[in-house]
C-alpha cells in the first residue's frame, strides 16, 4: 500500500521536473530543447513554436571578457560601466577588495533568440568547478575543434577555446597564470547532463542579473512569463507534498489500527490461558493437599450438574467453590446435605450477573484423609 502510494507521487515529481526542463533550451546556432532519454538527458532541434523562460547560450555565441575598476563605491561604480560599458554587454561583479573590483562582461551575439533568462554556459559549468580547478569540456564528438576550457580565478570566470595555441592544460595554465591542482574533462554526451545539473544546484539569486531588463518587455509579459509558471510550480509542490503527507498519515493510521487488533487478540488469548492456569493451579493444589481429592469431587460432582463452576482452592482443610448458576442457595443445599459435609456457608454475598447467580461457597470435610491411608484402607 506504501509502496504504491510512493510510486504514485514520485510519477507526479517526474512530470512536475520534467515540465520545468521543457521551459529551458540551449542555443549553438540553433535553438534546441532537452530531452530525458532514460536516465540522461541529451539535445533536440526545438520546434518553431518553442519559446523557453531560461535560454543556455554556447560560448560560441556569447562574447565573454573580464575587467577590473577601481573600487569607488557602488554608486561611482554604476556610474562607471555606464560610461564604459555597451549598452548591450551585460556585467556581474565577482570579486571585490579595497582597491578594485573584478568582473565578468558577455555580450551576446546578435541572432540569439530572445528570453527572459539568458545564461551563458560558462556561468553554469563553473558552479561544478571545485577550488583551483579547470575542466575542459566539448559541444559534441569533434574533440579538438569543439571544446572550451574553462577555469575560475578569484571567482572571476575565465575561458578559451581550444585552438592551435591553447591546445593543452599547460598551455591554458600559462594563459591564466596560474597552476591547477585538479584537471577534468566533460564529454560531450555528458554536456547536456552536466548543465542541468549544475543548474539545479546553482543560487538561483546569481541568475538575477541574467533577467531580461524591463525596458524590453512589459510587466504584464514578466507577470505572464515568470510569475504564472513559478506560481503553478509552488501549488504543485503544494499538492505532491500535501498529498504524500495525507497518504502517510493514512498508512501510519491503518497500520496503528492493524496492530491494536493484533494485540487484543494476544491479549484476549494471555486472558484465557492465565484462567485455565488459575484453574490448573487449584486443581493441583486438592490433589496435593492432605486431603482425600475423592472426597472433594464426591460433594462436587452435583454441584457441577447445577452450576459451572469457575474456580476451586483448598485452604488448609477447607474447600473454597466459585462459580455462577441458576439459585445459587440449591447449590449451598446440594453441598450441606452431602454426607461428607462438615459445615458449609457463603463466602461473600450473592451477585447476580446477565440472569444467572455469582456464587462463592466454602465447605470442611468431616475427615482429612491422605491418599495414601485411602489407599490402604481400600
Amino acid at each position: 500500500m506504501k509502496s504504491n502510494y510512493s510510486s504514485i507521487i514520485s510519477q507526479y515529481q517526474n512530470k512536475l521536473i520534467k515540465s520545468v526542463i521543457s521551459k529551458i533550451g540551449y542555443y549553438n546556432g540553433q535553438l534546441n530543447r532537452f530531452k530525458m532519454e532514460g536516465n540522461d538527458y541529451c539535445l533536440v532541434p526545438a520546434q518553431e513554436d518553442f519559446s523557453p523562460y531560461l535560454l543556455i547560450v554556447s560560448s560560441q555565441y556569447c562574447n565573454e571578457t573580464t575587467r577590473s575598476f577601481p573600487n569607488v563605491g557602488k554608486s561611482e561604480l554604476r556610474r562607471l560601466l555606464k560610461h564604459n560599458l555597451d549598452a548591450k554587454e551585460l556585467a556581474v561583479v565577482q570579486n571585490s577588495s579595497d582597491q578594485k573590483v573584478e568582473l565578468n562582461v558577455w555580450r551576446y551575439d546578435e541572432q540569439v533568440p530572445e528570453s527572459f533568462l539568458r545564461v551563458p554556459e560558462t556561468v553554469l559549468l563553473s558552479e561544478t568547478l571545485e577550488k583551483n580547478q579547470a575542466i575542459q569540456y566539448f559541444f559534441d564528438g569533434d574533440e579538438r575543434a569543439h571544446s572550451r576550457y574553462l577555469t575560475k580565478v578569484n571567482s572571476v570566470i575565465i575561458s578559451a577555446e581550444h585552438n592551435f595555441l591553447i591546445n593543452s592544460f599547460e598551455r591554458f595554465s600559462s594563459t591564466v597564470g596560474n597552476t591547477f591542482s585538479k584537471l577534468s574533462t566533460i564529454k560531450a554526451e555528458q554536456f547536456p547532463n552536466t548543465l542541468i545539473k549544475a543548474l539545479s544546484h546553482l543560487n538561483k539569486l546569481k541568475l538575477a542579473p541574467f533577467m531580461m531588463r524591463t525596458s524590453r518587455v512589459g510587466t504584464a509579459q514578466i507577470f505572464k512569463k515568470v510569475m504564472i509558471p513559478i506560481v503553478f510550480i509552488g501549488l504543485c509542490y503544494l499538492l505532491l507534498s500535501s498529498s504524500y503527507l495525507i497518504v502517510k498519515d493514512n498508512y501510519v493510521a491503518w497500520k496503528l489500527d492493524s496492530l491494536k487488533s493484533e494485540a487484543s487478540v494476544i491479549l484476549s488469548k494471555d486472558a484465557v490461558l492465565a484462567k485455565k492456569l488459575e484453574n490448573y493451579q487449584a486443581v493441583s493444589e486438592i490433589y496435593l493437599a492432605n486431603t482425600n481429592a475423592n472426597d472433594i469431587w464426591e460433594v462436587l460432582v452435583p454441584v457441577i450438574k447445577v452450576s459451572s463452576i469457575s474456580n476451586i482452592e483448598l485452604d488448609n482443610s477447607t474447600v473454597i467453590v466459585r462459580g455462577f448458576t441458576e439459585s445459587a442457595s440449591d447449590v449451598l443445599e446440594l453441598i450441606v446435605k452431602h454426607v461428607n459435609v462438615l459445615t458449609a456457608a457463603f463466602d461473600s454475598p450473592i451477585r447476580k450477573s446477565r440472569g444467572r447467580e455469582q456464587f462463592n461457597i466454602s465447605f470442611k470435610l468431616k475427615a482429612n484423609r491422605e491418599f495414601n491411608a485411602s489407599m490402604e484402607n481400600d
